[in-house]
């Protein structure tokens, strides 16, 4: 039987969710090889090439756009599952691995050649239930390693929760997690299984069997939650912007004017009419700027807002078109809340 941990299941539903919505706005995921040479299909899953190893890495998604001089994105994706927040160690690995795939395009200069047709622009981002640590920020930020907390994303915990209710307590036996991954994607992202051998077969039946309504709650929970961008504040931070609702019931304009609000639950945008938008999380970092002792004043708050958060900007996936939308602090709401604080 298979071993690994609940913690190890979660973290897996956990970057097929992410992928999932990411497929929404940008992002084209990557099951399989077929023909890019950068990549390998290895035993327990997708490899990608580096330098000095190949690395499994198995949620991979490719950006539809790509900006003048630079190469296309290809985003690599880790999510940790853990009821602590996320250490170095984590980092420290995710680094290596962003360095040595980035260094697979070397020349060889005995020969002339180089070790692929297609070169690609790596970026690694690490999505955690929990918040990283200090010395997990400090270092994801000094070596371009991109951290997405999810603990006070509060319109993504319809989907923690349901990831949470998946384990595999009670049963005898467990599937193999590339078959959970495969019958996953199967539901999320309609793709016909890989395998054809009775092997392969005989696994998904095992995860229909075992798993069968906790994977159905899961896969139905990101159907119905499962949209979100990511963006950048100030043109450092991340943040994954989940939405309050689907796609289709989005109307944006070219530019759109936003509130901004916090609560002890997390981060909010609203448009000018009060509608909810969005929930996210912060990174530590962000606050560190601001906060001197305890908690942030309502006038650190509105700093904040003011500094990172003025204007920002997400690509949407439409009908097959992929188009940039621009969002822009509401300044009269923004001066009104600034006179009514005062001095304070």
């Amino acid at each position: 039987m298979p071993r690994y941990s609940d913690s190890t299941l979660r973290g897996m539903l956990l970057e097929e969710a992410i992928l999932y919505i990411l497929s929404k706005t940008g992002y084209s995921p990557i099951f399989k090889k077929n023909g890019d040479t950068s990549l390998n299909d290895g035993s327990s899953g997708l490899e990608v090439l580096g330098r000095g190893a190949r690395h499994q890495i198995d949620a991979v998604a490719d950006f539809l756009y790509t900006p003048p001089f630079c190469n296309q994105q290809r985003l690599l994706i880790e999510a940790k599952f853990k009821s602590s927040k996320t250490g170095i160690e984590i980092v420290r690995n995710a680094t290596g691995v962003h360095k040595d795939v980035s260094e697979y395009w070397v020349v060889d200069n005995a020969t002339g050649t180089r070790i692929a047709k297609k070169r690609f622009h790596y970026l690694y981002a690490i999505f955690s239930k929990e918040p990283f640590t200090k010395p997990a920020q400090d270092y994801a930020y000094a070596q371009d390693i991109f951290l997405l907390p999810l603990k006070k994303n509060t319109l993504f915990q319809p989907i923690i929760r349901a990831i949470d209710d998946v384990s595999f307590d009670g049963f005898d036996e467990k599937p193999k997690l590339s078959a959970v991954r495969d019958y996953i994607r199967g539901r999320l992202f309609d793709v016909p299984y890989y395998g054809e051998d009775d092997v392969y077969v005989d696994e998904t039946d095992v995860v229909r069997a075992l798993l069968g309504s906790n994977l159905n709650d899961f896969v139905s929970t990101c159907r119905e939650r499962g949209f979100g961008f990511i963006t950048m504040f100030d043109g450092k931070f991340p943040v994954f912007l989940s939405a309050s609702r689907g796609l289709d019931a989005f109307i944006f304009d070219e530019v759109n004017h936003v509130r901004i609000k916090v609560s002890g639950e997390g981060w909010f945008i609203e448009s000018q009419n009060g509608v909810d938008l969005f929930a996210f999380d912060l990174p530590e970092e962000i606050f560190e700027k601001y906060q001197e002792s305890g908690n942030l004043s309502p006038r650190q708050l509105l700093n904040i807002k003011a500094n990172h958060m003025s204007e920002f900007y997400v690509f949407i996936l439409k009908n097959g078109d992929l188009k940039i939308i621009k969002f822009k602090l509401d300044q009269l709401w923004f001066e009104h809340i600034s006179q009514s604080l005062g001095d304070r």
